[in-house]
């Protein structure tokens, strides 16, 4: 009786200790999971841009309006966000060259490519919803603008987010073609033309047929011949004309050229 009484006890004390050994793994996944909800971790690798939350902010976490933290970003792969008027968007495409400069870096010019252009315009002007009509409508009387991004070239490392860029897109090259300053070409109601100096001394208004237009210069498709020359000053029968550079735009650079 003895010997019995003292093996139903230790069977007792066994079950006692592995209810207690159960208890306290559940107590331990349970502290570990609240510690695991303390620790938040990136969906990246990055550098913190910006001021992150105070110690002791609440965060609140959902898809509707989570607490920000902190704001990383990527910056080993930057781009721009240039605005391109709508009389230029239709010569920018995805894959094109482009060169840039910001005020950091004085003479230094830097080069980027087109990787996106916007479908709608930096207004949603296009938005015909009572609660942006009014906005549209103002916008209906100022210039249209789309977004066109640029993934920018820095291997040095140099660029920070939210430098102003002003960029320069190259929308068309053309080998040894004939062209003559952007200042000596006229415009009246019957084309453009250049005043051309003959051999004579005398002066002509030549019509002529234009092409590309860079920063400075126009290229002539017909009307003149290489080697004749231009007058660059105006006359009392020439007439001013104004004409734009389809290849420069500006764009401020953010989220940070990313």
């Amino acid at each position: 009786m003895y010997l019995h009484s003292i093996g139903a006890e230790t069977d007792a004390d066994l079950e006692d200790a592995t209810l207690n050994y159960q208890t306290a793994v559940s107590s331990l996944s349970e502290a570990e999971s609240d510690l695991n909800e303390t620790v938040i971790v990136a969906p990246m690798d990055g550098v913190v841009v910006g001021e992150p939350q105070t110690v002791g902010t609440m965060a609140v976490q959902g898809t509707s309006n989570p607490t920000v933290i902190m704001r990383i970003a990527d910056l080993s792969s930057k781009r721009i966000q240039a605005k391109v008027d709508e009389t230029d968007i239709g010569n920018v495409k995805v894959g094109q060259e482009a060169t840039f400069t910001v005020d950091s870096y004085t003479g230094k010019t830097f080069t980027a490519r087109v990787s996106k252009i916007s479908q709608t315009d930096t207004s949603n002007s296009w938005n015909t919803n009572s609660s942006t009509s009014s906005s549209s409508s103002s916008s209906s009387a100022s210039v249209i603008y789309y977004y066109v991004t640029l993934d920018v070239d820095d291997p040095e490392g140099v660029l920070m987010p939210a430098m102003t860029a002003r960029v320069e897109i190259n929308t068309a090259n053309k080998e040894n073609a004939l062209v003559v300053p952007i200042s000596t070409l006229k415009t009246d109601s019957n084309g453009s033309y250049v005043i051309v100096r003959k051999a004579d001394g005398t002066q002509e208004n030549r019509y002529v047929e234009t092409g590309i237009y860079s920063d400075e210069y126009v290229e002539i498709l017909d009307g003149l011949s290489e080697g004749e020359e231009i007058v660059a000053t105006y006359t009392a029968t020439a007439s001013k004309s104004a004409s734009s550079d389809s290849s420069k735009k500006k764009g401020m650079g953010g989220p940070p050229p990313m």
